[in-house]
């Protein structure tokens, strides 16, 4: 439960505002949201944004806020929406505007497992039937995207040791960081605050690939 003084950062929100949050992303302004929100056409058919939500246009790479500036952050299936060459400066930044002693929760698709089901599923057998398709078209939407907007294209292939290599080089002590698998075709788990008015609606889902929670203190 968030204590009301505490100042809670959603990087990379998309199009769906979470409350008790300073919703950031950088693919839209405040003005664009609010339109998609009212017609729910294209890339803002799941917009919400609920009353008293916060948004912030800002890049990952360069976050508007000062240093020390929040006690915790979440960057929820956005860290692989950057360039490669982009990634270091984002997790600096998220460090610096952590308060000491600050939280960072980060989740990702775990790349070695992506890797493994394209050899089982997807090399060397022919698409003969729509099943064989859909295998193909649910893997490539999570190594490319869904690609419905310039926000939506996946750039980097992440796994533990790359993740954990790029939070060390921004400041994190690797005794600092945990992470935590979840399988593929595991039950869904929530670790995302900012997925709370989806808790219930998630309970019946399952991981369609493997995916990594990273706790991460400052």
């Amino acid at each position: 439960m968030k204590n009301k003084k505490e100042i809670w950062l959603n990087l990379g929100c998309g199009v769906s505002l979470a409350d008790n949050f300073i919703n950031v992303d950088n693919f839209m302004t405040l003005k664009d949201l609010k339109e998609g929100a009212r017609t729910k056409k294209g890339m803002f058919c799941n917009a919400r944004i609920p009353k008293g939500a916060k948004f912030v246009k800002g890049d990952m790479c360069a976050l508007p806020f000062e240093d020390n500036y929040a006690d915790y952050i979440e960057c929820n299936d956005a860290i692989e929406h950057m360039p490669q060459t982009s990634v270091h400066t984002a997790l600096t930044e998220m460090y610096r505007v952590l308060k000491p002693g600050g939280k960072l929760g980060l989740s990702t698709t775990n790349f070695d497992e992506l890797a493994r089901l394209w050899t089982q599923d997807v090399t060397g057998n022919p698409l003969n039937t729509p099943k064989d398709f859909e295998k193909y078209q649910t893997l490539a939407n999570v190594i490319y995207g869904h690609q419905a907007s310039l926000g939506e294209y996946h750039k980097v292939p992440f796994n533990p040791y790359l993740i954990g290599y790029h939070l060390q080089s921004a400041g994190f002590k690797l005794e600092n960081i945990t992470i935590t698998i979840h399988p593929t075709n595991s039950p869904y788990v929530v670790h995302a605050k900012a997925y709370a008015h989806m808790h219930e609606k998630l309970k019946e889902s399952i991981f369609l690939t493997e995916m990594m929670w990273v706790d991460v203190i400052k």
